[in-house]
């Protein structure tokens, strides 16, 4: 029953939107965005592999001194409930990889080149049986509705590092340019569109590293994320549903779905400081603060603070282990359902390296069973392969 009142409200919203503003506004959800800086480093924006490029801070390109590439897969349980009315999520295509990135090395100079999952999700919205009058119970027969969205992004990426600029000191300025690019397909019952759409970003940031004493630093890392727009307009391949009316004809009559719409999605600009302090004896300390400002993207979102931090022990050369956590704070204005309890996430990270010859392997496991919302509670494993010449 919950999701048939969910079921309509969605198809009233679509025809509102035909009428009222002519856009039809793609539903995403938290469980959605993929954790693309976790790494066998942690959640850090600072320290993190060659597959991770395309989401670090371009300024940390600093780190790699040789030609280096990477690749890695992120897979995760599923969500039974992510959203109200008992609507389920899981990621799709499994098979592709979360990300890919190239590093190539001229001097103080670093190029980059990265691919990027930033959201893969699928609703699970189950059958929903179709009723009539002098059927309100349902007349067998069933309704089935998906709703499928992945975003890449592809970046070129940037860096400069000087260390003349103070004694015992390294400054790194970065920038990274990004074509976004949103697969969205929707079907319901018999109508369905497939649409893939385009967008522009950027980000830019800067690190500062002190050296310390005993080979130790402190380096700190500030970076903004622009936000970006899709924005196509569609047709459905069959512009009608098909509603059995037994007491007006034995035939079926067609119901019009709106049709020359115009899809819409907005993503938020982040800003991100991370702090990576190595002043211990083989331990590292690493964190970072996000806010993300969904609030600029409509009035009913609040601004989103992401925080975590990772305590790495690097006793030997051949595995390097580290503990750490991830806090997402996702917030609405307008608290329906119980929404702001139930998409609150802490995920517990336990992740390592293994080095064999020019080859690190990273594996990473995030749990948020433990103290997060009854949205998110599931398990997220990525693990990643770089390679340095």
């Amino acid at each position: 029953m919950k999701n048939i009142i969910i079921f309509l409200l969605l198809f009233v919203e679509i025809i509102n939107a035909q009428s009222l503003r002519n856009q039809h506004e793609i539903p995403i959800i938290p469980q959605g965005f993929n954790f693309t800086l976790l790494s066998g480093y942690g959640n850090s924006g600072l320290l993190s592999d060659a597959a991770n490029i395309g989401a670090i801070n371009p300024a940390a390109l600093e780190i790699f001194s040789k030609i280096s590439f990477g690749v890695s897969y992120q897979l995760e349980t599923k969500l039974k409930e992510s959203w109200i009315a008992d609507i389920g999520s899981e990621r799709i295509n499994k098979s592709i990889p979360q990300s890919f990135g190239l590093i190539l090395p001229f001097k103080n100079i670093k190029l980059g080149f990265a691919v990027n999952q930033i959201y893969n999700r699928a609703l699970l919205f189950g059958l929903i049986p179709v009723t009539t009058i002098e059927n309100p119970d349902g007349t067998g027969e069933f309704m089935e509705v998906e709703n499928k969205n992945i975003i890449h992004n592809y970046s070129i990426i940037a860096s400069y590092t000087s260390t003349e600029l103070l004694p015992s000191s390294i400054l790194s300025l970065g920038i990274r340019i990004s074509l976004n690019n949103l697969n969205n397909y929707e079907r319901i019952w018999h109508s369905e569109h497939d649409a893939s759409i385009y967008s522009n970003s950027f980000s830019i940031g800067g690190s500062y590293t002190l050296n310390t004493s005993n080979n130790g630093f402190i380096k700190l890392g500030l970076m903004f994320e622009s936000g970006y727009t899709f924005s196509e307009f569609y047709d459905y391949k069959n512009d009608y549903l098909v509603i059995h009316d037994t007491i007006a004809a034995p035939n079926s009559l067609p119901a019009i779905l709106p049709t020359g719409s115009q899809l819409v999605l907005k993503m938020p600009p982040t800003l991100r400081f991370d702090y990576d302090i190595n002043a211990f004896n083989r331990i590292r300390l690493l964190g970072s603060i996000s806010n993300i400002f969904w609030g600029s993207i409509s009035n009913n979102n609040l601004n989103e603070i992401e925080l975590s931090g990772n305590i790495i022990f690097d006793y030997n050369m051949f595995i390097v282990p580290s503990i750490g956590f991830v806090f997402k704070d996702r917030n609405y204005a307008e608290d329906f359902f119980g929404l702001n309890e139930n998409l609150n996430a802490f995920f517990l990270t336990v992740s390592w390296i293994m080095k064999i010859s020019k080859i690190k392997i990273h594996l990473a496991l995030a749990d948020a069973h433990l103290l997060s919302g009854e949205w998110r509670k599931q398990t997220i494993f990525k693990g990643s392969i770089n390679y340095s010449f």
